[in-house]
């Protein structure tokens, strides 16, 4: 642990774990950049990362059981929220808080019901919300946020669900 606490970035993908409370035991994470939880297909909360302040970037890619992300919400560094594949993942009311998101993959969380609370990130530009078959998104009004070119580009998907416009 204290080579990845000095690399700044640590790979745990595919671990067969449910939960990842085992990080807040280790002090040496508190620098931590970048974490890669993909594949934890067991993987139902994040909480165990509430505590690693200078995380930049989170890959949680392909964890099928995860319903929320609720241990992301103090993480205001982060830039970067891969959650690609998370078909569980019923909310994502935790990141509305992160200001410095700059990226997000939402793509085939096929559980999301809706994503008008990231309207508030106004650095965001990159937002991938491919195959999200049951999410609304209320624009432009709750999107007023975004930048207008990016918001576009990312609702070329067909798949989202139910767009309205006031």
């Amino acid at each position: 642990m204290r080579s990845a606490a000095r690399g700044r970035r640590l790979d745990l993908s595919g671990l067969p774990l449910k939960d990842v409370d085992l990080l807040a035991d280790w002090p040496e994470l508190r620098y931590l950049k970048e974490l890669d939880l993909s594949k934890y297909e067991a993987l139902e909360n994040v909480d165990g990362v509430s505590g690693l302040t200078c995380l930049r970037r989170i890959l949680l890619r392909e964890c099928g059981a995860l319903s929320n992300v609720n241990g992301l919400a103090g993480l205001l560094l982060l830039d970067e929220v891969d959650l690609f594949l998370c078909e569980s993942l019923a909310n994502v009311n935790a990141l509305a808080g992160l200001t410095q998101l700059t990226r997000l993959d939402l793509s085939f969380c096929s559980s999301l019901p809706d994503v008008n609370i990231l309207a508030g990130l106004t650095q965001l530009t990159v937002l991938h919300l491919d195959w999200c078959s049951r999410c609304k998104l209320n624009c432009p009004e709750s999107a007023k946020g975004i930048n207008v070119v990016n918001l576009f580009s990312i609702m070329r998907s067909s798949y989202i669900h139910d767009i309205t416009y006031p």
